[in-house]
């Protein structure tokens, strides 16, 4: 997401690798409601990912029943809290809604010098 990249360089779409860092960042939204997470659940160019892990690929996942859906166009995910705790749902990626940022660690754009 341009959003994201346009605030730093380091910046890119929050993907939740964890229930640590799911819980240390729900915390601080409203359940009323949804945004723009870090992944694409296809491989389509309308993707949200920034370049930032999968979600689901690794062993934490968080989907609201019934998702990932199967409906082609919506291959960007939000995190919508609207049921009262806060899941993963895709969605179509021209919706206007707030994101989650994060920004990696300076070091990990440097060159490995050996």
């Amino acid at each position: 997401m341009k959003a994201c990249a346009s605030l730093s360089r380091l910046s890119r779409l929050m993907t939740m690798k964890n229930k640590y860092e799911y819980h240390n960042m729900v915390r601080f939204l409203s359940t009323a409601t949804e945004y723009w997470i870090g992944d694409d659940t296809t491989s389509g160019s309308s993707s949200l990912s920034n370049g930032g892990t999968k979600l689901g690929t690794g062993s934490f996942t968080i989907w609201d029943a019934g998702f990932p859906s199967a409906r082609s166009l919506t291959n960007c995910v939000d995190l919508s809290g609207k049921s009262g705790t806060f899941l993963w749902q895709d969605a179509p990626c021209w919706e206007r809604k707030p994101f989650i940022c994060e920004l990696r660690p300076k070091d990990a754009l440097a060159p490995i010098v050996g």
